[in-house]
């Protein structure tokens, strides 16, 4: 039984979609994952340095000869 052009085509697609869907899928976690932590960081590095900035100016106007 002879193949068609059609049919050998559409095994090697197949072929080929399995590792492209896998990649596809493990690059989306990744992002996920990456802008999660990157989310995190950048709202608590903001809140910090503004918590310090507070402090650091109450000291100096409340306090100026406070070591």
């Amino acid at each position: 039984m002879q193949s068609s052009t059609v049919g050998k085509f559409g095994k090697t697609a197949a072929a080929v979609a399995v590792p492209l869907r896998l990649y596809g899928q493990g690059s989306a976690v990744v992002r996920y994952v990456l802008e999660a932590f990157d989310t995190f960081c950048s709202r608590y590095f903001v809140a910090l340095t503004v918590a310090y900035i507070v402090v650091k100016t109450t000291h100096y106007v409340l306090f100026p000869n406070f070591p």
